[in-house]
């Protein structure tokens, strides 16, 4: 063994010293010389002996692509979450009239059922919702009998008919 008794008193000199500074050397491939012990003994370790690993911290995510790095944000805003629901929306809507048996380009009225919660997320993108279903109004009504989804807990009532 290199290091004998002295390898776990590197290894601490090893983590006090900043990441930055171990970075630097390995990527200009240079030595990193530490200090350890009471006796402050000097020890010289190659570039080789460590590895770097970039970890951010939440919401943040990293991707690793050869040359780059990808950085997200992967917190879920109130407009994201709005939006993530009107989608769902969307695709339910969709559903209801293929099981109705509309068809794409058919024009449709649209009733939906849901708490107020989350019809005020869904309110501003209610012509998007509109436009996407080929709905010529979209109404908030108490339904019953009407198709039913769950939406991550949350319940949709849709009802579609053929405008006209």
């Amino acid at each position: 063994p290199r290091f004998r008794g002295d390898a776990k008193a590197i290894a601490q000199a090893a983590e006090a010293v900043h990441p930055d500074r171990i970075a630097a050397n390995i990527d200009a491939r240079k030595p990193v010389y530490l200090e350890y012990g009471p006796a402050r003994k000097q020890v010289e370790l190659p570039a080789e002996y460590f590895e770097v690993r970039a970890e951010p911290k939440a919401p943040w995510a990293l991707a690793d692509l050869d040359k780059e790095a990808l950085v997200l944000n992967l917190e879920l805003t109130d407009d994201l979450k709005a939006e993530g629901l009107a989608r769902e929306v969307i695709r339910c809507v969709q559903r209801t009239r293929k099981e109705a048996g509309l068809r794409i380009e058919d024009h449709i009225e649209l009733a939906l059922d849901l708490d107020d919660f989350a019809w005020k997320m869904l309110e501003k993108h209610l012509p998007w919702v509109s436009k996407d279903t080929q709905a010529t109004q979209v109404v908030r009504a108490r339904l019953e009998g009407a198709r039913e989804w769950d939406l991550d807990g949350q319940k949709l009532r849709v009802q579609v008919s053929r405008a006209g």
